[in-house]
């Protein structure tokens, strides 16, 4: 019921949070339809590059999250700021691309402030 009455709407931020939760869950795909459908909708209006990356990241899909990572910080995306303490995106801490996209950020002493916990 829950993922059927959040498919039906177009929150792309709940849709990707729901992809990360099943795919996490073991229901893969489930989670790469729910990304799939979000792909559509980004044909119709913007969606953020964050919640791909959320997406991607919950299937299991690293480098994909890192380049939609990329992608938002080309974009100018404010949402950015949160990568450094949510964990959601742990999986990311140790490659040199997330390490890199922090330092752009110029939110490096926030996450070794983090990594420091």
């Amino acid at each position: 019921m829950c993922v059927r009455f959040w498919r039906g709407t177009g929150w792309s931020y709940a849709k990707a949070y729901l992809a990360y939760a099943l795919a996490a869950a073991g229901r893969r795909s489930e989670g790469l339809a729910l990304t799939h459908e979000m792909l559509q909708l980004a044909e119709l209006s913007y969606v953020l590059a964050l919640d791909f990356s959320i997406t991607a990241i919950g299937l299991g899909e690293y480098n994909k999250a890192l380049d939609w990572l990329h992608q938002a910080y080309q974009e100018g995306s404010n949402y950015l700021i949160y990568i450094c303490h949510c964990a959601l995106f742990d999986p990311l801490r140790a490659e040199s691309r997330f390490q890199n996209l922090v330092q752009r950020l110029g939110l490096a002493g926030a996450q070794a402030q983090i990594l420091d916990v």
